[in-house]
């Protein structure tokens, strides 16, 4: 999967002509993993409005549910990429990779949400059970309040509307 690019959340919302670029048919991928990265933008921002909002203990992380082999997300690859995810990728599920089944998925995120020396951590990512680091792009402050800006504007929210604001 090609490294995310973030430079502006408007530009990610109105992202026309992309694909006419795509020489390579990365455009798609890189999309994908670009709303991966700001979904761990939205984490990181929320995490903090809430600390300088509260003091009581709202718990936010971001879970990794893995590759999971009965999604569509291979649907515009290539015919024989395609054909060995569809009737290979499902095999790896019981070897120790990020590969799961929806049921160890399942399995992984009760656990952290149930597990009471989680309690208090927050503003974690976890692959499965596994606590990891993110990418360094992950951690851009500006990025983080500019996906938090756009998105409030967008969606019209006003100020009223929430204490997040």
């Amino acid at each position: 999967m090609p490294e995310p690019i973030y430079k502006n959340a408007k530009l990610l919302a109105y992202s026309e002509g992309d694909r006419m670029n795509d020489k390579k048919g990365l455009a798609g991928k890189r999309r994908y993993t670009t709303s991966k990265l700001c979904n761990i933008h939205c984490m990181y921002e929320l995490v903090d409005r809430l600390n300088k909002m509260t003091s009581k203990n709202i718990t936010v992380n971001a879970f990794d549910p893995g590759l999971r082999p009965e999604t569509r997300l291979a649907r515009t690859y290539h015919p024989i990429s395609r054909f060995v995810l569809k009737y290979f990728l499902g095999l790896f599920v019981i070897l120790p990779t990020n590969i799961n089944s929806v049921a160890k998925s399942g399995k992984a995120l009760a656990s952290l949400v149930m597990d009471n020396q989680l309690k208090y951590v927050t503003g974690r990512y976890f692959e499965g059970k596994k606590e990891m680091k993110t990418s360094a792009l992950s951690y851009n402050k500006e990025n983080q309040k500019n996906l938090w800006n756009v998105s409030v504007e967008l969606s019209q929210l006003q100020k009223d509307e929430s204490n997040l604001l």
